[in-house]
């Protein structure tokens, strides 16, 4: 062997070591930055958080999926306490309730899960740019770029440690992606795989389905006439191997394999009107918005979606990536993947606009990132490098220190939202403290009736019910009297409340402390 290729072995053997090393550094700095913002978020923060931490907790302490809380009033259960998972889907809690039983109820222990399942997105996003940039020839810095992009980026990694259902649909969602751009449509196992991927990515986030339709049209359309039907027949048995068995349990307890309706979610003129409480049921009475509003609301939501994407995902990052993503379209990875985020953004903005502007779109686009900073990554040295030539002559060196400085930009927002969670959150447990402290001051165990029913229930272990805060004042009462509540509980400025039980005969005011509001209800 001659001494050239001597060196060509062992530059071969630096860089292989150098592949293996890196997504292990990327997991690691990801996991550091998601447990140390766990130090700021000591407490779960508002209802969906909550809601799946207290299905983990009956699951592991063998109530099934249970829940002690009516949410909102679509769906006329006999009493507050009711089979769960009616709206939002079950897979975050079904991950968390094993360790619980094994270990007991812990919101630390469950933020720990998190922020490792979370990091797991970091080497993920190295793999997902190996593959789409390698044809571009020196990928390596692109893939280190991308990941760190990632595994500091702080809206995810504050969804991993608030155990919301967005990291579980993250991952899920990513690796459905990453194998149904190219493998699903060569290999029979893949195309099995990554149904399994969008299934499970559906058992976290009902937008799974929307991930199904489209790998099903990618799969026919990209596997060849001789085994499109095939492949695309596998990927979609994946699919429904995760997703009949949960039909069939809704169908079972619900009555319908889909007891969230759609249709509810377009039609709501504004979010108080989710909570609408019909007495002849849920659309007795509801509040339709006219033609020209339900217009406006969709230019409001995809104005939203934009600003999500644009400031919140992957600020400064996001418009390289879509600039880039559109020159790099011959990637299937990024050209999948961009499809999907299109698809996503324009769905949940047009179709179910106000749900979109309370999170649906802010909760999934998580599993488009990846493949938006490997694109991003791309896109940031290419316009350094631009100015760097235009400028100073020297391309390379410019686009280098582009690159360097969005990574301390992202290291700085990373503190700045660990700084506003750990604030946030502190306010949020003061006054769920101190509206536990006011209810056990009167003595009262029974159904509470609040804006927050998930947080209040999971603060007192009270069950609760939702205000219909769209609602007169003698509407809530109805649905008070209906599920035994005695007490509204509020927090902050939601709908008619609490404006409207100031002036109502039979509420009696008992705390207006800033945000937190209480009145007990007088008579039958």
């Amino acid at each position: 062997m001659t001494s050239e290729e001597l060196l060509a072995q062992r530059r071969a053997e630096a860089l292989q070591a150098l592949d293996r090393l890196v997504p292990l550094l990327l997991f690691f700095i990801a996991a550091l930055a998601r447990l140390a913002l766990v130090l700021s978020v000591a407490h779960p923060g508002l209802d969906d958080p909550a809601f799946y931490l207290r299905v983990a907790e009956n699951l592991a302490a063998g109530r099934g999926l249970t829940i002690d809380v009516l949410w909102t009033y679509q769906i006329p259960f006999g009493s507050v306490t009711h089979p769960s998972n009616e709206h939002w889907m079950p897979l975050a809690s079904l991950v968390i309730a094993p360790l619980f039983a094994a270990f007991g109820p812990s919101f630390q222990l469950a933020q720990t899960l998190g922020a490792v399942l979370g990091a797991l997105l970091a080497p993920m996003t190295w793999h997902i740019s190996r593959e789409a940039l390698a044809p571009l020839g020196r990928w390596r810095g692109y893939a280190a770029l991308a990941g760190l992009l990632i595994a500091l980026n702080p809206l995810l990694a504050y969804q991993a440690v608030t155990v919301d259902s967005a990291t579980p649909f993250a991952l899920a969602a990513t690796l459905a992606l990453w194998m149904g751009a190219q493998r699903a449509v060569r290999a029979p196992g893949f195309a099995v795989l990554a149904g399994l991927a969008s299934g499970l990515a559906y058992l976290a986030r009902s937008e799974g389905l929307l991930l199904l339709a489209l790998l099903a049209a990618w799969t026919w359309r990209r596997s060849g006439p001789e085994r499109r039907a095939r492949q695309t027949a596998l990927l979609v048995t994946g699919a429904l191997a995760v997703m009949l068995p949960w039909w069939v349990r809704n169908a079972a307890t619900f009555g319908t394999p889909l007891p969230s309706s759609a249709l509810v979610l377009a039609l709501l003129p504004d979010y108080p009107a989710l909570f609408h409480y019909g007495a002849a049921g849920f659309w007795d009475g509801f509040p339709t918005p006219g033609i020209g509003a339900l217009i406006a609301l969709r230019f409001q939501g995809l104005g939203h979606n934009l600003s999500v994407l644009f400031m919140q995902a992957l600020f400064v990052v996001a418009p390289f990536g879509v600039v880039a993503l559109l020159r790099l379209r011959a990637s299937p990875p990024l050209l999948l993947a961009g499809c999907f985020g299109t698809a996503l953004l324009l769905v949940t903005a047009l179709g179910f606009p106000v749900a979109t502007q309370h999170g649906t779109f802010n909760h999934a686009v998580g599993a488009v990132l990846p493949f938006l900073a490997a694109a991003g990554a791309v896109g940031l040295f290419r316009a350094g490098a631009f100015l760097g030539n235009r400028v100073f002559h020297e391309a390379g060196f410019t686009g280098v220190m582009v690159c360097i400085a969005t990574v301390v930009l992202v290291l700085v927002q990373l503190f700045l939202a660990a700084t506003l969670a750990r604030d946030l959150h502190r306010n949020i447990q003061q006054e769920m403290t101190a509206a536990a402290a006011l209810l056990q001051s009167q003595g009262y165990a029974g159904v509470v009736m609040t804006t927050q029913p998930y947080s209040l229930h999971h603060a007192t272990g009270l069950p609760t019910t939702a205000l219909p805060a769209g609602d007169p004042v003698a509407t809530a009462r109805a649905a008070a009297a209906r599920y035994g509540a005695r007490y509204i509980v509020g927090f902050g400025r939601f709908g008619r409340y609490p404006e409207a039980l100031a002036a109502a005969p039979g509420f009696t005011p008992l705390l207006t402390n800033g945000n937190l509001w209480a009145y007990r209800i007088e008579g039958p």
